[in-house]
């Protein structure tokens, strides 16, 4: 009586298991459709916008050096590089947020000069105390549920400062593949200074001038491509989770038929014992 009732009570709390592991598969569904279709309808215009940014962050180096003894009349940044790694405030997104502390971690450790480091997200603090104790860094509070203003202002309003910016996030390739990224969201020009170098000069031509340019993309372009770096994590994180929660649906369903089968087992074991007995004490009475 008492196996019975053990395993009564074990399969009741695997389905209640179940209820809720569905329950919140779905919703990681609903969320990762719905940041889906906006990551995917920005990704290629912005990707294009950064590769632009490019451009014009080579342009307006190659117009300081025309410059030579005359005053830039552009504001410049602090001169300072920021890396910024997003993760998340709980767990339960598979292995993607691991998997972008690695690579961030590893980017960190090849560096000569050190850049100061902005965290987002509960996990990503647990990580950074865990595995870099001794590196400094600015800390703040993630949004699991998507992209919000109210968590996305507050660190836009410090990094913007910086000269060079680089994110690490998940980057979404389908729903069972999800990679590590490293952005850099500042427009990185070394891949035209290589491209150039080999030619004695390089003509631009930006209206109305590279300084309005370059600080409408430092000003306005720049939130817009953090925004997306952002974007891009939640898709993954969504994406990992639905699938790490459907493989543990898959292994409780999976539970559930073991503990059915024992429970059948035990029952015909009882009525078969019964039976013995009934033929047992008919037995005596010829």
């Amino acid at each position: 009586m008492k196996k019975n009732k053990a395993l009564n009570q074990e399969l009741i709390g695997l389905k209640e298991m179940l209820n809720v592991v569905d329950t919140y598969e779905e919703i990681a569904a609903l969320r990762m459709r719905k940041v889906k279709n906006m990551v995917f309808s920005s990704r290629e215009f912005l990707g294009g916008l950064n590769d632009t940014f490019s451009t014009i962050t080579y342009a307006y180096e190659a117009y300081l050096k025309g410059l030579r003894n005359k005053k830039a009349r552009r504001a410049t940044k602090n001169g300072k590089s920021v890396v910024i790694f997003l993760s998340s405030n709980t767990g339960l997104y598979g292995d993607i947020v691991q998997r972008t502390f690695d690579l961030f971690r590893k980017d960190l450790q090849g560096l000569e000069n050190m850049p100061d480091i902005v965290v987002v997200g509960k996990i990503g603090m647990g990580l950074m105390k865990k595995y870099l104790p001794d590196r400094e860094f600015s800390y703040h509070v993630a949004d699991d549920s998507g992209v919000t203003e109210k968590h996305l202002q507050p660190f836009l309003d410090e990094v913007l400062e910086y000269s060079q910016i680089a994110v690490y996030h998940g980057f979404f390739s389908s729903v069972m593949e999800q990679e590590p990224r490293r952005t850099v969201i500042t427009g990185s020009a070394d891949s035209l200074k290589k491209e150039h170098k080999s030619k004695d000069g390089v003509s631009f031509m930006i209206e109305p001038s590279v300084e309005e340019v370059a600080d409408y993309f430092e000003n306005q372009i720049l939130a817009a491509l953090i925004e997306q770096a952002d974007f891009e994590m939640s898709l993954s994180k969504f994406s990992s989770r639905m699938v790490s929660l459907y493989s543990s649906s898959q292994n409780i369903k999976s539970k559930i038929e073991e503990v059915g089968y024992d429970l059948r087992k035990f029952k015909h074991i009882e009525i078969n014992k019964k039976q013995i007995t009934v033929l047992s004490g008919a037995d005596l009475w010829r």
